[in-house]
């Protein structure tokens, strides 16, 4: 499937992405892939914008073997290639050994905070002007223009 050549591809890549986010969905559902729980009873899996995504979950051996099939299968379904070198791992109160082994196992990157995502910094002091500045100087520069 050759889809970045097509006048339709901006299309098509959403509908194909959207079998990412249901493949993350059913895996949650059936219990092969435990969600990061920021309270009780809410959970978050899979954020995406454009060719961005952000898949979030608890931190195991387990997780990390699903979330491999996960990006496997959908390579196999899509004809998508998943780009592990431009890829990260981030861990929140995670071992170093834990985080060493996974970023072996998915063959990636060890991320570090903060990062941009979005044009926000995730991870920095959101209290900081500092944090905000460039992101309203995109702002005011757009409505200037």
């Amino acid at each position: 499937m050759k889809v970045f050549g097509d006048p339709l591809s901006p299309f098509l890549f959403v509908l194909v992405m959207e079998g990412l986010t249901t493949l993350v969905k059913k895996s949650v559902e059936v219990g092969d892939f435990k969600p990061f729980k920021f309270r009780e009873e809410d959970l978050v899996d899979i954020l995406q914008f454009t060719d961005d995504t952000v898949i979030l979950g608890e931190p195991s051996c387990d997780n990390f073997w699903s979330l491999k099939v996960l990006l496997r299968g959908f390579e196999l379904v899509s004809e998508l290639k998943t780009n592990f070198t431009k890829s990260n791992i981030f861990g929140v109160n995670v071992g170093d050994w834990l985080m060493h082994t996974t970023t072996s196992f998915v063959s990636c990157k060890k991320g570090n905070f903060p990062f941009k995502f979005l044009g926000i910094w995730v991870g920095a002091n959101p209290r900081s002007k500092k944090t905000w500045k460039e992101l309203l100087n995109n702002i005011k520069s757009r409505l200037l223009s």
